[in-house]
């Protein structure tokens, strides 16, 4: 049975395992079917940006899936910019993991800016990750008019706040 059909299935570990960009083509048609997945692990993988925006499209149209690991992906700005789209219009997903990843100054203020419009996030894992320090508080001052309570782990310095 595929991933298409399954209907049991609701985590997917697949970190650690060399995926690239047609490995996200496919997993992003599965993201378009696929009714019971809810946690997707794609840590640690080789994704990058490429591999991000052919996810990004199915994930605005997955109303399943609530916990997404892209940590360690090699995703830039670039990336960031794709996944815009889903914190905008996702309705589910309440985890997302992106530390270690590749984004820049440009990539944070991009996902800031997002943040600010998603009422869904509940916890944002930023881990290794140095945002500087007017990112940091723009990120405070969303957090605080976000009506949803909102974890944020980030920084090399392993910082965590909530609201």
């Amino acid at each position: 049975m595929s991933l298409h059909q399954n209907t049991a299935l609701t985590f997917l570990y697949l970190s650690e395992n060399k995926l690239g960009f047609e490995d996200g083509k496919a997993l992003a048609e599965v993201l378009y079917v696929n009714k019971t997945l809810t946690h997707l692990d794609l840590s640690c993988n080789n994704l990058g940006s490429e591999g991000a925006e052919v996810l990004v499209e199915a994930l605005c149209e997955n109303i399943t899936l609530t916990t997404l690991n892209l940590d360690n992906n090699q995703i830039d700005s670039r990336g960031v910019k794709a996944l815009e789209k889903v914190l905008y219009m996702n309705t589910t997903l309440a985890s997302l993991y992106l530390s270690y990843n590749k984004f820049d100054f440009e990539g944070e203020k991009i996902l800031i800016e997002a943040l600010s419009k998603n009422s869904t996030l509940i916890t944002l894992y930023l881990y290794r990750h140095d945002m500087s320090i007017e990112d940091l508080n723009n990120l405070k001052k969303i957090l605080r008019v976000n009506s949803i309570p909102t974890s944020v782990i980030f920084s090399m310095w392993c910082y965590k706040f909530f609201y």
